[in-house]
């Protein structure tokens, strides 16, 4: 199959933590109601929250850890607490925190936060089951923020070269419906290499002529692509695409993709073809 395109760079996310932070239903602070935090625990909560801003989780989490246990039902101080456990390490309190929320059906934050956890703790069945129900509340919700999001960063992996963050799609983003991300990073945050799960349109219809049966039951081809920088000496920096793999059975599930992902991160993916000197996107 032919691969003549332009190259379309995303990357909708610019840390490496979870980028939403807990709501709870639209009510001001200032308005009692049950769970609510006194003054005084309302100047610590802010307190902590400066800390949690500054990446500084350690120092936060002790704090909202506190404020959770004084008012179990303050849904905002339970998703701030579990997001600064994940970011620790302490999966298991954040797991405590964030299943009941998420059981009710309709906090998307909270399962967000909670697939972020099971996708770091390497729990392939419950992460892959959060992320389903995750992306089908997107598809019907009438939550404007919800609404407005179409990725987040679901899993950070460690590598010999820096880190690797695997962005998630709650919908295909670009004209090549980028489904999965990977964001390869060096050990001083730097992003060197984008590495895409796409399902272009112009590809499907040859796909399908290919595989009738997978096309008539929804399934779509898939492909992983990879691009790079390539700053010039006397000109614009430009940018290099590589082709790494086909899906012809439809799409790749996530553990299939992160392997793929990890490897090509550590530069031992081995690229199909490549094309560079191409312009980068405005």
């Amino acid at each position: 199959m032919k691969r003549m395109r332009c190259v379309v760079l995303l990357l909708m996310l610019a840390s490496g933590g979870v980028v939403v932070r807990a709501q709870d239903g639209g009510t001001p602070m200032n308005v009692r109601q049950p769970g609510e935090l006194t003054a005084e625990q309302q100047a610590e909560f802010a307190t902590a929250q400066k800390s949690f801003a500054a990446g500084q989780y350690a120092e936060a989490l002790p704090v909202l850890k506190t404020l959770h246990e004084k008012h179990p039902r303050n849904a905002f101080v339970a998703k701030y607490a579990a997001e600064a456990a994940i970011n620790t390490g302490d999966y298991a309190y954040a797991e405590a925190n964030l299943a009941p929320l998420a059981a009710s059906g309709e906090d998307w934050q909270a399962l967000l936060l909670l697939s972020h956890c099971y996708a770091q703790e390497g729990k392939d069945v419950e992460r892959d089951a959060a992320l389903d129900r995750l992306t089908k509340m997107r598809a019907t919700t009438k939550d404007p923020q919800f609404g407005r999001m179409s990725q987040f960063v679901v899993e950070t992996v460690p590598t010999s070269k820096g880190s690797l963050q695997i962005v998630w799609s709650l919908v295909p983003v670009s004209g090549y419906n980028v489904y999965e991300m990977g964001r390869v990073l060096d050990p001083q945050g730097r992003r060197v290499f984008l590495i895409s799960l796409e399902s272009s349109d112009f590809e499907q219809p040859g796909w399908a002529k290919k595989h009738p049966d997978l096309a008539a039951a929804g399934q779509r081809f898939f492909s992983l692509d990879g691009y790079r920088d390539d700053p010039q000496p006397n000109g614009p920096t430009t940018q290099t695409h590589f082709t790494f793999a086909f899906y012809e059975d439809g799409r790749p599930d996530y553990k299939t993709v992160k392997a793929a992902m990890v490897e090509i991160a550590e530069g031992k993916g081995r690229a199909m073809s490549s094309r560079s000197g191409l312009p980068i996107p405005k």
